[in-house]
């Protein structure tokens, strides 16, 4: 469950236990359920728990979306990508396939703050590839979305006032490359 903290980039203390969610309730909610413990990472950690939580929460995490990263493992797991209550615009994944692709409208960038992971609060670094906001590229995923659900690969259902939706890491991955 994603309990991404944004805040680490503007300066905020991250604390593995004690960080509030700033991406839903739900993580949170979770985290303090038995078994539940959350990915080392300040910015894009993880609520898990289950059999393959050791393997999630020992991603290195060399950049946020690298081939070491939590999102490069739920590409190898083939996991599946639930949006409860918010659109595809959401979906944190396509950073990845940004990443891989090295498109020219990020780069790389070092966030440097303090953060807890268990063993006292200390110096860290994460290092994302960004979006150049001086050149005026808005995140736009309509057209991956847009092709996915032309080939039925994004499962929707209508729940409470809103919709679930879903899709595989490999239905999204070969949309995402070949429209990068």
């Amino acid at each position: 469950f994603p309990a991404f903290t944004y805040s680490f980039c503007n300066g905020k203390t991250f604390h593995y236990k004690k960080s509030r969610s700033e991406t839903g309730l739900l993580a949170d909610w979770i985290l303090k359920s038995s078994g539940a413990r959350r990915t080392p990472s300040p910015i894009f950690s993880f609520t898990v728990l289950g059999p393959k939580s050791e393997a999630i929460i020992s991603c290195k995490n060399t950049t946020t979306f690298g081939g070491d990263s939590t999102f490069d493992y739920f590409e190898r797991a083939n996991a599946t990508f639930i949006m409860l209550g918010c659109g595809w615009r959401n979906c944190t994944q396509f950073h990845k396939y940004e990443e891989q692709a090295k498109v020219p409208y990020r780069y790389f960038k070092v966030f440097s703050g303090k953060a807890d992971f268990g063993d006292g609060m200390k110096e860290t670094q994460c290092k994302m590839f960004v979006r150049d906001l001086d050149i005026g590229v808005k995140n736009d995923f309509s057209t991956a979305e847009n092709a996915l659900r032309k080939k039925n690969k994004i499962l929707s259902v209508n729940f409470c006032k809103g919709a679930v939706e879903a899709v595989r890491a490999s239905d999204l991955a070969p949309v995402c490359h070949q429209l990068l």
